[in-house]
C-alpha cells in the first residue's frame, strides 16, 4: 500500500513546528526539507539543534537539498530522525555518504533530479539504498507542476532495483497520484497541495487534512 507523507519546507522553525503539530496524530512520518540557498536557490530553516530538542512523538526524515551533503548529514544523526536523504547530483561519491548514514543506524536515501539519467545510479550497491526519491519538479520550491517524464524513469528504475523503495516528491496531488501508483511507487511526499488547502480553515486544519487524504 502506498504511503502518503507530508513535506515541510519553511524559512523558520516556528513555521516548521506549526505544520508538525497539524500532522501529529494523523501521520507516522514527516519529511523536513532543507535548502541551503546554493544547491537550490531557496534557503530554508536548517538548524538541526533546534529540532533535536523538539519534543514530539513522531518519526522524521530529512531531505537535504544542499551542496555539501557529506558535512550536512552529520548534523542530523539523532534519535528522532528515521531516514536521511541527499541528492545524487551533490556529491561525486555518494556511496561513501550512504555507507556513513547506514553505519550510524539510519535509513539512507538518494534524491534524483528530473533531468538526471538513471545511468548515474548504476554503480550504487542496492544494499545501500533504502529509498530513491524521484523529484517530480526541480528541487527547491513548492507549488510547481509535476513533470510526467519521470514516470518512464521510475518504471526503468524498478527493473534495475526491484527491491528498492521508491518515493516521489513534487507536484503530488489527487490527479498525479494515480499515475504514480500505477508506476509502482511506495511513497508520495505531499507539500503544497496540503498546505495551500488548509489556509482557509483556521482551527480546523486537522479535520481538513483528513478530508484531503481521502482524495488520494
Amino acid at each position: 500500500m502506498i504511503q502518503i507523507i507530508p513535506a515541510v519546507l519553511e524559512k523558520d522553525f516556528k513555521s516548521v513546528k506549526e505544520k508538525i503539530n497539524i500532522c501529529q496524530g494523523i501521520f507516522k512520518l514527516i519529511q523536513i526539507d532543507i535548502g541551503d540557498g546554493i544547491f537550490v536557490k531557496n534557503k530554508t530553516w536548517q538548524n538541526a539543534s533546534d529540532f533535536k530538542n523538539f519534543n514530539v512523538q513522531m518519526d522524521f526524515e530529512v531531505h537535504l537539498m544542499v551542496k555539501n551533503p557529506r558535512l550536512a548529514v552529520k548534523k542530523w544523526f539523532f534519535k528522532k530522525i528515521k531516514r536521511i536523504i541527499f541528492h545524487l547530483e551533490a556529491d561525486k561519491n555518494p556511496k561513501q555518504i550512504l555507507k556513513l548514514i547506514k553505519q550510524k543506524g539510519f535509513q539512507a536515501g538518494l534524491a534524483v533530479n528530473p533531468g538526471t539519467p538513471l545511468v548515474k545510479l548504476k554503480n550504487i550497491p542496492p544494499d545501500l539504498l533504502d529509498m530513491v526519491l524521484f523529484m517530480g519538479v526541480e528541487p527547491g520550491f513548492s507549488g510547481q507542476n509535476f513533470k510526467k517524464s519521470i514516470l518512464k524513469k521510475i518504471k526503468s528504475f524498478r527493473k534495475m532495483f526491484p527491491k528498492s523503495k521508491i518515493g516521489v516528491d513534487g507536484g503530488i496531488n489527487p490527479k498525479t497520484a494515480p499515475l504514480l501508483k500505477k508506476s509502482g511507487v511506495d511513497y508520495l511526499f505531499v507539500g503544497s497541495y496540503f498546505w495551500k488547502n488548509l489556509k482557509n480553515y483556521p482551527g480546523q486544519e486537522k479535520k481538513k487534512i483528513k478530508e484531503l487524504l481521502k482524495l488520494f
